[in-house]
């Protein structure tokens, strides 16, 4: 069980709250999305755009997304704190945490079984407080945050200053092909697009 799934059992995921357009395929998309805090729900679209977001960004990195799972929990700063500080040793929340899982298939008897990556969780609390701060959508820094972190699955890291630009192309350019706005310009107060769009609770 991933870690994405613990943290679904134990604090129990609300009700799905989306319609049938916005349900992934489970057959095609490499994400499975788990909302374990229920103001993720009031965020109408973002399933869909997070779900091409992940995909583009696979794809962007020199894979195929056919070929690979992943899990992605849609937390609090509480959860992401605990698991920052049990896994990370750092006891502080942070807008998103990546757990590569390792290279191995979920099935190893079946020819087409996925790679799954591993688990990201997004911290609801940090990434509105952060959005605030920086004058951007809510709902465009989530998705940034969820490409931040399948790249992170995918070995990409921002620890040397190469290895951060690279990064960072990638995630402009997987944002602008959703028609989402370039996520390092200062003070991004770009509307609403691409069906993102934040609702009040």
């Amino acid at each position: 069980m991933s870690i994405s799934s613990d943290i679904a059992s134990e604090i129990g995921s609300p009700p799905a709250a989306q319609d049938s357009s916005e349900a992934e395929d489970p057959g095609r998309s490499p994400a499975e999305i788990i909302e374990t805090d229920p103001r993720w729900l009031g965020i109408d679209g973002l399933r869909p755009v997070m779900t091409a977001a992940v995909a583009t960004a696979i794809t962007a990195a020199g894979r195929d997304p056919s070929t690979i799972a992943l899990t992605i929990a849609l937390s609090n700063d509480d959860d992401v704190r605990e698991l920052n500080s049990q896994y990370r040793g750092k006891d502080q929340p942070t807008n998103v945490l990546s757990f590569p899982a390792g290279d191995f298939p979920s099935d190893p008897d079946s020819p087409s079984a996925r790679e799954f990556m591993g688990d990201i969780i997004l911290a609801y609390d940090t990434i509105e407080q952060e959005a605030v701060a920086d004058s951007k959508s809510f709902a465009h820094h989530a998705v940034h945050m969820a490409v931040h972190g399948v790249l992170h699955l995918l070995g990409y890291d921002h620890e040397y200053d190469e290895s951060a630009e690279e990064m960072e192309r990638i995630e402009i350019e997987v944002l602008a092909s959703l028609g989402l706005p370039n996520p390092y310009a200062e003070n991004d107060a770009a509307d609403v697009a691409s069906g993102v769009a934040r609702m009040s609770t």
